[in-house]
């Protein structure tokens, strides 16, 4: 059977998942304590977290992120769960497999294995912070994620250390750059404000395998591969939100509709996108939308 990697690097179009996060929010997760709502749900709403995959399985994602955006032990300290950060991670992964086992799905499904780039609350050294990403990657890598996606790169300083930690799980490395666009247009780290060809030209190299542009409105999109394609040859993931990036108990309202999803899909793809998914505010219709748009498309 295929890796994951073997189908990214023939080509195949394949269909990430979407918006955890925001799926589960709309299914009436009732947040705790901010920023590890998410990554609580693991432990305390199992069998949501295992639906939310299984419907996205359903819908025709072919690759699942574990909900461990924001669940490495710094981050879990500021919640009080730091000592759970490993069970945590080791659960997440296990209930992306139970997902893809209760769905039969007859195509293959693979796990991959999420990280936040996004520093932890505190005055911590970046060796320390380094080793956080380090620690979460390989229990991750432990518990069977065929890759580490390193998301919401909005910072050069703060992604630079989050990939070199994550690259100690041995397993491919996904980069996944948050961009915006500045007052002159230009594509840009939606943190930072630097420039996105600067960014990708310090931070890519040969233990980067897929480059995905996520947590980016999509009308950003289109901007950023431009940039992305006269730096990088290599497999290309597109995840925008469909809404702006969820707080606790506010709401999440959709800016496009699943079919303008399709559209814009095509128009990836006619760019060099070879794998499509979302984040915040992408649920299971907007995969099946796409997912069937892109095989009439094929």
């Amino acid at each position: 059977m295929p890796t994951l990697y073997d189908r990214v690097k023939s080509g195949e179009f394949l269909f990430l998942d979407g918006g955890t996060g925001t799926e589960l929010t709309r299914r009436g997760l009732v947040h705790g304590n901010a920023p590890c709502w998410s990554a609580e749900a693991v432990l305390g709403q199992p069998d949501l977290v295992r639906t939310v995959h299984e419907d996205f399985i359903r819908a025709g994602s072919d690759i699942i992120v574990s909900d461990t955006f924001r669940a490495s032990a710094l981050h879990l300290a500021t919640c009080g769960m730091d000592n759970r950060w490993e069970e945590i991670n080791t659960t997440a992964v296990r209930l992306a497999y139970e997902a893809i086992e209760n769905v039969g799905a007859k195509r293959q499904v693979h796990v991959i294995g999420s990280i936040s780039a996004i520093p932890p609350d505190g005055d911590w050294s970046p060796e320390t912070i380094r080793e956080q990403h380090s620690r979460q990657s390989v229990a991750l890598a432990k518990a069977g994620a065929e890759a580490i996606h390193v998301e919401m790169i909005n910072d050069a300083r703060w992604g630079e250390l989050a990939l070199d930690g994550a690259s100690d799980a041995g397993i491919a490395l996904w980069a996944g750059f948050s961009c915006s666009r500045d007052e002159r247009r230009r594509p840009v780290l939606s943190a930072s404000g630097m420039l996105l060809e600067e960014a990708l030209g310090s931070l890519l190299s040969s233990r980067v395998k897929v480059v995905c542009l996520t947590h980016t409105m999509a009308s950003d999109i289109g901007a950023c591969l431009e940039v992305l394609r006269q730096q990088w040859v290599g497999p290309i993931a597109v995840a925008p939100h469909a809404s702006r990036s969820p707080v606790p108990n506010q709401s999440v309202a959709d800016t496009y509709t699943p079919e303008e999803f399709r559209a814009k899909a095509r128009q990836w793809i006619t760019s060099g996108v070879r794998i499509i998914g979302g984040c915040c505010g992408i649920t299971p219709d907007y995969i099946r939308t796409a997912r069937d748009g892109i095989q009439l498309l094929a």
